[in-house]
């Protein structure tokens, strides 16, 4: 394969990546996520770099080519980044070839895309591309000395500790600042306790007062800012027994069912 559709492969997996991901996401930086120092990158990127991109490549078409139309979604996929290589194709050429219309190609673009933006298949690609890059590593470079990992274990815990003094540090900061405000809000919540207190009795006894006025009064009554609107009580019937009654009797009225009336209270957003 030549050197310009590796180029191409990148540039479209990439692209793939961060549609997959959501944000930005370099094939680069998804291996230094997943542990791999600069050097090994580096190792990857420029002796390796076409090994590693066919190996996953290759998982993808595994996870994808599954159910009836597996294989036409992966084909899709394929060529709207240009995975294969070679230059995207627009969806009215993809239309051609599948004998579908521009709109049902995106359609199935976004089938295939959501079939691959789901969490089991982002950690999948994650755990593919993770275990390929340990292979190709592992087949170059001599396996990690119990020192060199040791060295690194110290390191480990050297930042876990400056983090957890940093942690601390906030903590306390944190509780002198609330300390030296909390005495002012508890005055101040004392202060206004009672009167939210008060308000809230308030209005529910008056909500109680209107809507006994209203159902005595019969009908809704309305302001600019609230209204007290009253509904009459639904009506029901009896199905099972008014079918047994009708069968003998014409008269059904006995088997009437009319609820209590109700009242409810809305708040009117007024106009600027």
């Amino acid at each position: 394969m030549s050197a310009m559709n590796v180029k191409q492969q990148v540039n479209g997996l990439n692209e793939f990546l961060t549609t997959v991901y959501g944000t930005e996401t370099r094939l680069s930086t998804l291996l230094t996520s997943l542990g791999f120092n600069s050097q090994q990158v580096e190792l990857i990127r420029n002796q390796y770099l076409e090994r590693a991109i066919t190996s996953f490549l290759e998982s993808l078409r595994e996870r994808m080519v599954t159910g009836w139309d597996g294989e036409r979604l992966h084909k899709i996929i394929s060529r709207r980044f240009g995975l294969d290589g070679e230059p995207p194709d627009t969806l009215e050429a993809l239309g051609q070839q599948f004998g579908l219309s521009r709109e049902r190609i995106r359609q199935l673009e976004y089938k295939a895309i959501k079939k691959c933006t789901s969490k089991a298949n982002q950690q999948f690609l994650r755990t593919s591309l993770h275990n390929i890059a340990l292979k190709l590593i592992g087949d170059v470079t001599e396996r990690p000395s119990p020192d060199g990992i040791t060295v690194k274990l110290y390191k480990l815990a050297e930042i876990r500790a400056a983090a957890d003094l940093t942690r601390a540090d906030y903590e306390a900061k944190r509780a002198e600042i609330l300390g030296k405000v909390q005495s002012e809000l508890d005055a101040l919540e004392a202060e206004y306790a009672p009167l939210l207190q008060a308000s809230s009795e308030h209005t529910d006894s008056i909500i109680a007062e209107i809507k006994n006025d209203v159902l005595r009064h019969g009908t809704s009554v309305r302001t600019d800012s609230v209204q007290a609107v009253y509904a009459k009580g639904r009506i029901s019937w009896d199905a099972k027994g008014l079918g047994q009654y009708a069968e003998a009797h014409p008269d059904i009225i006995e088997y009437r069912k009319q609820s209590e009336p109700t009242v409810s209270i809305r708040f009117v957003q007024k106009r600027a």
